[in-house]
């Protein structure tokens, strides 16, 4: 079983969150330590590196496909028409 790095990612978001409120709380008690505070951060910056880089790239959408289609086709004749005159670059 493969896990992705945007799984991975999202645990460690989760789990800065989490040192983040532990933190908050223990302030609140006006006890602070520090360690939850920064431990907090890094995993939390570190969770959504990785969340955003692991994501993959959204499947193609059908919905434009004929006017994809139709765009592609206008750069190719346009293309076409300066190979055949060269003299107009």
């Amino acid at each position: 079983m493969q896990v992705s790095k945007s799984k991975i990612g999202r645990f460690l978001f989760f789990i800065g969150l989490i040192l983040l409120v532990v933190f908050f709380a223990v302030d609140q008690a006006r006890n602070p330590s520090i360690g939850y505070l920064c431990a907090g951060v890094f995993i939390l910056i570190l969770g959504a590196l990785l969340m955003w880089r692991g994501q993959s790239p959204p499947a193609e959408s059908m919905r434009f496909r004929t006017l994809r289609k139709w765009r592609q086709q206008q750069q190719q004749r346009k293309e076409e028409k300066k190979q055949k005159q060269p003299w107009m670059h």
